[in-house]
C-alpha cells in the first residue's frame, strides 16, 4: 500500500500546473529523499497513516484553489503520525518536517 500511495504523491506534484518549475523541481527533489526513507519501513498502520497523510497534505497544498483549513488538518494528522517514528526513524521525522513545512509555504 505505501508503495502505490508513494507513487500517487509522485504523480501530484509532477503533474501539479499550481508550481512554478523551480519550486515543483525543489518539491521533487525533497520527495525522492522522503520517498527513499518510507519505502524502508515495513508495512504497517503506522507507515500507512505517514503515507496517507503525505498525500493528503500534498493534494490540498498543490489544488488549484487550496483549502487552507483542510491544509492545516492534513499537516496536523501527518505531524500526529510522524511523532510516532520519531524515536525510531528519527531521519524519516526531519523529512517529514521539512516536507511540511515546504508545502505549507507554497503561498496559499
Amino acid at each position: 500500500m505505501i508503495k502505490d500511495t508513494l507513487q500517487k504523491i509522485e504523480s501530484i506534484i509532477a503533474n501539479s500546473t499550481r508550481l512554478p518549475k523551480e519550486k515543483k523541481d525543489t518539491l521533487l527533489e525533497l520527495f525522492s529523499q522522503l520517498k527513499t526513507e518510507l519505502s524502508g519501513l515495513p508495512d504497517s498502520d503506522k507507515a500507512n497513516s505517514v503515507a496517507g497523510f503525505t498525500q493528503l497534505s500534498t493534494q490540498e497544498a498543490l489544488r488549484e484553489t487550496p483549502d487552507p483549513t483542510l491544509l492545516d488538518k492534513a499537516l496536523e494528522g501527518l505531524d500526529l503520525a510522524a511523532q510516532e517514528l520519531k524515536v525510531s526513524h528519527p531521519r524519516l521525522v526531519s523529512l517529514l518536517v521539512l516536507f511540511a513545512r515546504t508545502l505549507s509555504r507554497l503561498g496559499i
